[in-house]
């Protein structure tokens, strides 16, 4: 039987990972009496595995329950694609707010012109939110 008054190499990693992160709250872990009962493997995670984690995170960006298929083709081609049509799609709503603003400038409509101009705001601060 081994006894030891000190950690493990795991449980000390583990706990300067955690003391790093309460520090922001000006706390430390030894104050909390913060004890690791038991390191386990649960199983073997590759990178393929992360892979699919983070692409149901991705696809539950776009819709609230991604189906298979969505999540079977997302790709980086896929979301650079969806981006670069975003960007298109509020650099044309941005460009035609900014005429209907130069259309009312021209024919002296004050209340248009204000209407527009705070339509063309909002959409250039989306663009870039």
């Amino acid at each position: 039987m081994l006894i030891s008054c000190g950690k493990t190499q795991e449980e000390q990693m583990l706990f300067d990972f955690q003391q790093k992160e309460v520090s922001n709250l000006n706390l430390d872990l030894n104050d909390l009496d913060f004890r690791i009962e038991e390191i386990k493997e649960l199983g073997q995670i590759t990178s393929k595995d992360s892979m699919k984690i983070k692409k149901m995170e991705l696809a539950s960006y776009w819709k609230e329950n991604p189906d298979q298929h969505l999540i079977d083709t997302l790709t980086f081609e896929y979301v650079i694609g969806v981006l670069n049509e975003n960007i298109a799609l509020n650099d044309t709503l941005y460009k035609l707010y900014q005429e209907s603003v130069l259309t009312a400038i021209k024919f002296g409509d004050y209340s248009f012109r204000y209407e527009s101009e705070k339509k063309r705001d909002d959409a250039l601060k989306k663009m870039f939110e």
